[in-house]
């Protein structure tokens, strides 16, 4: 249940501080809101232990920073917008209403000194709260920023934390760390998960934690990057980076920002902030069907193509195993057997791979089955099916005559007609890029995240209508893209020994989080105590050398161990 009072101070239902003004509060059983009547743009969250301080010092605000600079609120014309008479009711409102009546709003306004008006509303729920922001701007305008969370600057909102997690991962490996320093999440400049999750779970001093996420439906995708950074004097705050200039007309609507309360880790922040995407009619809810198959043990030939990608290296790589007496399920052929200088066109080098179509069939008849490298260069496509900016190339998922070519190269790798492959899925690689800022050269400007949104889609439902059992092992976890691949594949890793399997099982819980019972590939580290424990958390995969395999007859008999005794076969 969720009420609202407005209070008097000489009749203070609650013990957190004096006040010389009347304030408002919103009570649920998760979390405490409450605002004073004079500063109403400041409102403070905490949890239910009075003897507990605020989670959050909430600055409602945000503006829009544009291609010829930022359009800043004007203080003096900031208002609150809802009613004095307010002040004198009680509302409450039962469990099991429908979401949006489920609510208490509060809504501000501000003009810019550009001319624009800036619409603020607060918005109450059960177990979050939603900033939602409106920017009226008669023309056009190309945007670069949407700032949340404060009305200058130099001072954004408190958080009563130290501690904040990271949904992207890094180099260092690194994912517990400090709101004092700036991330990024979802641009994927390093290219793990492209892209990670819209949120920042934050660990507040009493042991709760916190997810601070955007929530984007899908016509609002169009930015490269969620972003959590320190200000000047005081605080912090979160934007969305539109680094590709996107243009609007009259008025955006800023993606809601959501605070959710009462999450036990940041797994459970995740969790929640997905599920809440799915409550929020953000993400169509996702029941997936998942083939036996899919559970299988990988292997991948990349360290072993000593004759590139060939149907040479992959008979050796086979051979290797096969004699190591190495029982395995799903044979990835890596980067990449098509034209090398033609990335754009998925058709099989005849001199590299004269048959092999002759090749899987082999796997097949084992009861194996071929996933095939692919990647979103735009090489050897034709300007008609191509997204260009100046020097850059990208497929266009908005051209019919690419979407034609996509179609045929899919039904080419999957089907078992005569003259086709009869593959069984897709490694997708190289995902990262989005398009750059500029004029481009399409059938229709696609930015940021749209874009990868529609490139995702358009493979997706090509590959299925192709093979509905195909299996896609994408390297993304994020909600958004989920409905659009089989599997999340954990990526490449440069990092001591000791670090490989705590880090990788990271990636595999904020990939299991929030892909909606999505599997996971865990990818290449070679270590015995990978090998090990790595089925904990998704498939076992191999990524080792045949040199490897031929030499070391100790790390061949940990895998054949692991598969027979920890997966039962």
């Amino acid at each position: 249940m969720l009420e609202l009072h407005f209070t008097p101070n000489y009749h203070n239902m609650f013990t957190w501080r004096e006040s010389l003004w009347d304030f408002a509060c919103v009570s649920t059983d998760v979390y405490h809101a409450r605002w004073e009547h004079l500063h109403p743009h400041t409102v403070f969250f905490r949890g239910l232990d009075d003897t507990q301080p605020d989670w959050i010092e909430l600055e409602v605000g945000g503006f829009c920073t544009m291609k010829d600079g930022p359009h800043l609120p004007d203080m003096d014309t900031f208002r609150a917008d809802f009613a004095s008479e307010e002040k004198q009711r009680n509302f409450v409102i039962p469990d099991g209403a429908p979401y949006e009546e489920s609510s208490v709003s509060l809504r501000f306004s501000a003009s810019s000194y550009a001319g624009g008006k800036y619409f603020y509303t607060v918005v109450f729920y059960r177990d979050h709260a939603e900033l939602r922001i409106r920017y009226e701007l008669p023309g056009s305008f190309a945007l670069a920023r949407a700032e949340y969370c404060l009305l200058t600057p130099e001072r954004g909102t408190y958080f009563a934390s130290d501690v904040m997690f990271d949904p992207c991962p890094t180099a260092n490996c690194v994912q517990y760390t400090s709101l004092n320093l700036r991330h990024v999440s979802g641009s994927n400049g390093e290219r793990w998960f492209s892209p990670a999750p819209f949120c920042y779970p934050i660990k507040m001093r009493d042991g709760s934690w916190i997810g601070v996420s955007a929530a984007p439906s899908a016509d609002q995708l169009d930015f490269t990057g969620f972003c959590e950074e320190p200000r000047e004097i005081r605080g912090n705050s979160f934007a969305l980076d539109y680094t590709a200039l996107p243009r609007y007309a009259d008025a955006f609507d800023f993606p809601t920002l959501v605070f959710r309360f009462g999450a036990a880790d940041p797994y459970d922040a995740l969790r929640a902030y997905a599920d809440g995407l799915v409550t929020m009619g953000k993400v169509p809810p996702l029941r997936r069907q998942i083939p036996d198959w899919w559970h299988g043990v990988m292997l991948c030939g990349w360290l072993s193509q000593h004759y590139g990608c060939s149907q040479r290296s992959y008979e050796e790589v086979v051979r290797v195993y096969d004699e190591a007496g190495i029982r395995w399920d799903i044979l990835t052929i890596d980067d990449f057997f098509g034209d090398n200088k033609k990335y754009g066109i998925w058709q099989e080098d005849k001199e590299r791979w004269p048959d092999l179509r002759g090749f899987i069939d082999r796997q097949h008849s084992l009861g194996r089955h071929v996933l095939i490298w692919v990647c979103p260069f735009g090489e050897g496509l034709p300007d008609d099916e191509s997204y260009v900016v100046g020097e850059q190339r990208l497929p266009d998922p908005e051209s019919p005559k690419y979407l034609a070519r996509l179609e045929a190269a899919l039904r080419h790798m999957f089907s078992p007609d005569e003259g086709c492959l009869d593959a069984d899925g897709l490694k997708l690689d190289f995902t990262g890029g989005v398009p750059d800022a500029g004029e481009p050269k399409c059938t229709r400007p696609l930015y940021g995240m749209t874009y990868i949104y529609k490139w995702y889609k358009a493979v997706h439902d090509a590959a299925k209508r192709a093979k509905s059992d195909c299996l896609l092992d994408f390297q993304v976890a994020n909600p958004h893209m989920a409905a659009f691949h089989d599997m999340t594949r954990l990526n490449d890793e440069f990092m001591p020994e000791a670090l490989e399997l705590p880090a990788m099982r990271t990636r595999a819980e904020i990939a299991r989080a929030v892909t909606y019972g999505g599997l996971v590939d865990t990818d290449g580290p070679a270590s015995q105590a990978y090998i090990e424990n790595s089925h904990t958390f998704g498939n076992l995969s191999l990524y080792f050398t045949t040199e490897a395999i031929r030499s070391d007859p100790k790390i061949v008999e940990v895998i054949k161990k692991t598969i027979r005794d920890r997966l039962h076969r």
